[in-house]
C-alpha cells in the first residue's frame, strides 16, 4: 500500500487528501481505496478511465502500476502541488497507475496518475516467497540485505 497525503483528482481536478492505495501482483485494488477528502472521485476517476480503456484497449491496464520512483533530489525538500518536482521530494517514493508508455513502458492506459508519499517514507517490499525486504527506511534507501 502507498499513503498519499494530497493529490487532484485526474479528471475533476478536485483535491483528494489522506488517499490510501492498496495494490497486490502489481494492481490496484479499487474497493480497499480510503482517503479523508473526495474519496468517491479517486474510484470514479479509474473507473472513467477503465471504461475508456475497455473500449480503445485489447489488454485492460489501468489499475497496473506504471511507475515505482524514489525521491532522491535533497534541493526539493517539500511537496508544491506540481507533480513533476513533488515526484522528486528527496526520501518519499511515488507510485503512478495506468500508462507508462510514452517512456518505454509496456502499459497503455488513459490513465496515468501519480500518489507521492511524505518524505522519510519507509518503503518495504513483499516478495513472493514470502519474505520481506525493506528498500527504503525514514527517506534513506537501504543497501541490499539490510
Amino acid at each position: 500500500s502507498i499513503f498519499c497525503p494530497i493529490t487532484k483528482d485526474k479528471f475533476t481536478g478536485r483535491i483528494i487528501k489522506d488517499v490510501e492505495l492498496v495494490f497486490e501482483r502489481g494492481v490496484l485494488d479499487l474497493h480497499r481505496i480510503k482517503a479523508s477528502k473526495n474519496r468517491d472521485d479517486v474510484v470514479k476517476s479509474f473507473k472513467q478511465a477503465m471504461r475508456v480503456d475497455q473500449q480503445t484497449r485489447k489488454t485492460l491496464r489501468t489499475l497496473n502500476v506504471a511507475e515505482l520512483g524514489i525521491g532522491c533530489n535533497p534541493k526539493i525538500t517539500r511537496s508544491i502541488g506540481y507533480i513533476l518536482t513533488d515526484e522528486k521530494v528527496v526520501g518519499s517514493v511515488h507510485v503512478a497507475f495506468g500508462n507508462n508508455f510514452s517512456y518505454g513502458g509496456t502499459s497503455r492506459s488513459a490513465m496515468h496518475w501519480d500518489f507521492v508519499t511524505v518524505p522519510k517514507v519507509t518503503m518495504v517490499a513483499h516478495l513472493e516467497d514470502g519474505g520481506e525486504r525493506t528498500v527504503i527506511k525514514n527517506g534513506k534507501v537501504c543497501k541490499p540485505g539490510v
